[in-house]
């Protein structure tokens, strides 16, 4: 005998040997059970990461917009200053 789980014992109960391998069947769905759950973990911490970046360059995107507008308002209102009281110089 080798010792594994599907070794037959001589003169064994029909009964046992179907307990025995229920209770196989069972722990090797317990184990497939827990292989899920850790990659589906693994996919979950991925996927958090992934979205956790596509926010920031989206954050990022948005500052740079904002900047930018504030930059092009900045220059308009310079000018309409200029305009509104005559004040001409080199700056614009």
């Amino acid at each position: 005998m080798s010792g594994s789980p599907n070794d037959v014992i001589p003169n064994k109960n029909p009964l046992a040997t179907l307990e025995d391998e229920q209770k196989d069947l069972e722990v090797n769905q317990l184990i497939i059970q827990v292989r899920l759950m850790w990659n589906q973990r693994v996919f979950s911490k991925a996927r958090i990461k992934e979205i956790e970046k596509e926010m920031e360059d989206v954050f990022e995107k948005k500052v740079q917009e904002k900047k930018m507008k504030l930059e092009v308002t900045e220059k308009e209102l310079q000018v309409i200053l200029k305009i509104t009281f005559g004040i001409f110089s080199n700056e614009i």
